[in-house]
């Protein structure tokens, strides 16, 4: 029997972060995850979870099929439907704003491959908490860096895959969708959420190491996305995630 307590459909609008989500208990997804990444102890675990989440979501569309009066196997490939969707995919690829994303994430996971200074740093409070000299402060510092990376490293690359899913689903289909409520404003709004988390992180970084000239181009490329971001989407800020939103 159904959860009545899940949100139908927040799994849809939401980063992937369930260790850090207030609402997890409420997503089917995303509790079925957690308890099973608890049972993960090899490879093959982990493979067999894989196998277990695909074998669900084709039962699920099968469901809804069924529930729509058809037969997902009855369904003809139409060769030129697929080739559209295919260039609407490749165009939004190829849009300014989506190579501006993967820049930033390029760099972005460059700068973690190329500087030593955050391992030094990092290195430097801990063996300051093992001397007990000025360990809160140490502490203090190692957590600060720790949770800027932790933070940046989950968006860097979710960032350019959400910000082509919006321009890849605009504009909406006016007869299954609503003009706010709908495709590009849900990858939009997710979109919006790891640039400005992702502003706020390396901020922290800023004050901490001394690699200001490549924080500060990161900085200026998110900030660019997020102002385009806004323009080519007036109305993200009326669009509600289920349950997030609420």
């Amino acid at each position: 029997m159904e959860n009545s307590n899940f949100i139908p459909g927040i799994y849809n609008h939401c980063d992937r972060w369930c260790e850090r989500c207030e609402l997890v208990h409420r997503c089917k997804l995303g509790t079925e995850d957690l308890a099973a990444r608890k049972k993960v102890k090899s490879n093959e675990d982990f493979v067999e979870i894989i196998s277990k989440n695909l074998t669900e979501v084709f039962d699920l569309l099968n469901q809804i099929a069924r529930e729509k009066g058809f037969n997902i196997e009855d369904i003809e490939i139409d060769e030129k439907t697929y080739e559209k969707e295919q260039q609407k995919y490749e165009d939004a690829r190829q849009h300014p704003l989506s190579k501006l994303a993967h820049k930033y994430t390029d760099q972005s996971h460059q700068f973690w491959k190329d500087t030593q200074q955050l391992k030094a740093e990092k290195e430097k409070c801990l063996h300051q908490i093992e001397l007990g000299i000025n360990s809160e402060s140490a502490n203090d510092q190692l957590r600060k860096i720790e949770e800027a990376e932790n933070i940046i490293q989950w968006y860097h690359f979710q960032i350019p895959v959400k910000m082509i899913s919006a321009i890849q689903f605009f504009p909406h289909d006016p007869d299954f969708e609503d003009e706010v409520q709908n495709m590009y404003h849900s990858s939009a709004k997710v979109t919006l959420i790891g640039i400005e988390n992702s502003i706020k992180a390396w901020h922290t970084l800023l004050q901490i190491t001394a690699h200001e000239s490549t924080i500060l181009l990161l900085l200026s490329q998110l900030q660019q996305l997020e102002k385009s971001l806004k323009r080519k989407y007036p109305k993200l800020p009326l669009f509600k995630r289920p349950g997030f939103d609420d």
